[in-house]
């Protein structure tokens, strides 16, 4: 998506944790099945499953810990995928990922609603905190955020 929905939405609201990372997150389960079933029935069949990876919570290390892989219709970018960098997810999950062409360009880190630049989710834990997922800032730079806190939802598909 271009940009954000016109409603914000939080990743997860209880547990207030990102164990489990993407494959636990309330949020993935809205993706694949609230957003996708609101979807016109005749465009359903065009999006295909594909595969995600995504980092663990580290306990405040960079590297280590593992990947999660969940097969999905719809999910929100990694960190890697939006920045072609690191700052707040592992350096495990930005090893098995690149940008998404969409992103090389600045401006389409920057996500509206309303006309207003707004943050939006990623789906990538916060490497140093159990209770935040990583986001992008109004400017379109790394940032991050507590699970529970609304900001834009922006899910992309395979077509």
């Amino acid at each position: 998506m271009k940009d954000c929905l016109s409603t914000k939405g939080y990743m997860t609201i209880s547990p207030q944790t990102t164990a489990g990372s993407w494959e636990a997150a309330k949020r993935r389960n809205w993706c694949n099945g609230g957003f996708r079933q609101a979807l016109p029935e005749m465009l359903r069949p065009l999006f295909k499953q594909f595969i995600c990876r995504t980092g663990t919570y580290r306990g405040g290390y960079y590297s280590g810990g593992s990947n999660i892989t969940t097969y999905d219709y719809f999910a929100f970018a990694a960190e890697t995928e939006v920045l072609d960098a690191r700052s707040g997810s592992t350096q495990t999950e930005a090893n098995v990922m690149t940008q998404f062409d969409w992103y090389i360009s600045a401006s389409n880190k920057v996500k509206k609603i309303d006309e207003s630049a707004v943050t939006w989710w990623e789906r990538s834990p916060c490497y140093s905190r159990d209770d935040e997922y990583c986001r992008i800032w109004t400017n379109g730079t790394a940032h991050s955020n507590f699970v529970n806190y609304p900001d834009g939802i922006s899910p992309f598909g395979c077509l």
